[in-house]
Order: structure tokens, then C-alpha cells, then sequence
């Protein structure tokens, strides 16, 4: 079992956030949901912003409106945090893609600057733990999976431990770790790894936190002709041409990696849409059955 970072039996703020029992362990963790749950009060309160009992003792904390100083350049903000040793600070003005912005006063910079220097601030910083609030959110596409690789990297090889925010599916499973699900009511609906909580959530609304997926309940699963019940994800399922098939392709629309299909039951009428993976599938008006992955 991974060092216990912090618990609590209750943690709340009036009007913004009421956690029951919950752990935070040592490496990473990511905290989900929906805007306006209060993942950005949480981290407040465990880097002590907000004053609490359960404030962890050391921290690097990336606020979500950055909380850079007016005055002070990029390099100043990274320079601040790393204290004697200037290494880092060099290092991650370079791999942050900061370098023609070093110098700029923090009110010059673009959103974008403004939010890199943010997070190099606190990869600098000496604390055994960071604490990201959806640290990529202003950053360019093409540079996402960059930069949260080498967050990740950096935790590996420093054995720092990380608590983010995020809305991004991808890369929560990228990550792996543990998961605080927050609900919209600001009261904590999950608490533990990341693997289990995309397999198996307690609801379908913790479900789509996820990303796509099948909530079929026993009833669809007799219908379907599946083996149980529960969550498919769309790497799951696969759709196949059968003439006795109960099914008919209505119609697919791409969504990225992935694609929504509609089917219409032969008997009733019935439509039921399904997040399947963006492979070949048969032509519309094709009777399918619908199969999981391995069957």
C-alpha cells in the first residue's frame, strides 16, 4: 500500500464542497467531475490557500487563474520557486517552450505563457508533492501530450507525488493512480484506482466521466444477448452482419477515435445508440448482432 498522504471523515466548505471519508495516497491521483463540483476548493485546501486541518504540509500548487505575480518575468516566477539550485529552472523554461517568453513580465504573456509558467513554477519547486489544477487546459493541442508526458516523467524520476485536476478522460488513463469522483452536489461519489473506476462505475453518470460508453441494465442485456450487465466501453463491443440478428443498422457518425452508432430493434422499433471503436463496420441498413470483444 502506497504512504498515506492525507484522510479525513469529513471535509467541507459551506456552499462549495462536503466530502465524506476519504485517503489520498502517495503518487498520483486525479480529481474529476463536473464545473462547479469543487475539484479547485479541494486543492485549495490541501495546499493550505484555504485554512483547514487537513492542508498537506509541503506543496508546489498550480492555481487554475495561475496566481502569478504582476512585475516579475517568467524566469523570476520558475527562479522564486527553485530557490539556490538554477538548473531546473533553465531545464523547464526549454522543455516548456518558454524561452522567448523568459523575460516578459507575466502580465505580457499570453494565456498560454501565462499558464506554462504557472506549472513551471511549481515543477520547480522542492516539495515532495504538486498539486496541478487542470495545469494543460490553455495549452495548444499539439503540445498536450507533450507536456503531460513530461509531468508524468518528472514524478517517476523524482518520486513526487501528484494531485491534478482534470476533464480529460485520455489522460486520467494515461496516468493510472487513484480517482476522487466529485459529484455536482460537491460530495465525493468515488475514491480509489482509475483502472477500476473506468471498468466497473458506480452509475452511468460517473460512467461518462470517462468518456463513451454502454450502460446496459439487465433488462438491455437480455435484449442485447450479452453475457452480463454493467459498463462496455467502446474497445468492448463489436458490431457483426447477421441475417436472424435482432438488430439494423440505422446510422454511424465518427467521433474521433471513436464512433456512435444507431440501431433500430427489428421487432419494436426500439433505438438504441452505442460508442463502438472507429473501425470497420457494416453498411447501414445491415441486420448486425452485437457482440463483446473476445466472445
Amino acid at each position: 500500500m502506497a504512504e498515506l498522504l492525507q484522510e479525513w471523515d469529513r471535509l467541507a466548505v459551506a456552499g462549495r464542497l462536503d466530502l465524506g471519508p476519504t485517503t489520498l495516497h502517495a503518487g498520483i491521483t486525479a480529481l474529476i467531475g463536473p464545473s462547479g463540483c469543487g475539484k479547485s476548493t479541494l486543492l485549495q485546501l490541501l495546499s493550505g490557500f484555504l485554512r483547514n486541518p487537513y492542508a498537506l504540509p509541503a506543496c508546489d500548487w498550480m492555481p487554475q487563474d495561475f496566481g502569478l505575480w504582476p512585475g516579475c518575468t517568467v524566469q523570476q516566477h520558475l527562479e522564486a520557486s527553485a530557490g539556490k539550485n538554477k538548473e531546473p529552472v533553465r531545464q523547464w523554461i526549454h522543455l516548456l517552450d518558454l524561452d522567448d517568453a523568459a523575460g516578459k513580465r507575466a502580465e505580457r504573456c499570453s494565456v498560454g505563457e501565462q499558464a506554462r509558467c504557472a506549472l513551471g513554477r511549481a515543477l520547480c519547486g522542492p516539495s515532495p508533492v504538486l498539486l496541478l489544477d487542470e495545469p494543460l487546459a490553455h495549452v495548444d493541442a499539439e503540445c498536450k501530450h507533450r507536456y503531460w508526458k513530461l509531468i508524468l516523467e518528472h514524478c517517476s524520476n523524482t518520486s513526487r507525488s501528484l494531485v491534478y485536476a482534470s476533464h480529460n478522460p485520455e489522460q486520467v488513463l494515461s496516468a493510472g493512480g487513484e480517482l476522487i469522483w466529485l459529484q455536482a452536489t460537491g460530495q465525493s461519489g468515488w475514491n480509489g484506482a482509475v483502472d477500476r473506476f473506468y471498468k466497473s462505475p458506480p452509475s452511468k453518470t460517473a460512467m461518462l466521466q470517462m468518456g463513451p460508453g454502454l450502460w446496459v441494465d439487465p433488462e438491455l442485456q437480455q435484449r442485447l444477448q450479452l453475457s452480463r450487465s454493467g459498463v462496455f466501453r467502446p474497445e468492448a463491443l463489436q458490431l457483426t452482419a447477421n441475417d436472424s440478428g435482432s438488430w439494423i443498422l440505422e446510422s454511424s457518425e465518427s467521433a474521433g477515435r471513436d464512433i456512435r452508432i444507431l440501431l433500430r430493434h427489428r421487432s419494436d422499433e426500439a433505438l438504441l445508440e452505442i460508442p463502438l471503436l472507429n473501425t470497420a463496420i457494416p453498411e447501414q441498413g445491415t441486420t448486425v448482432t452485437l457482440q463483446e470483444v473476445g466472445a
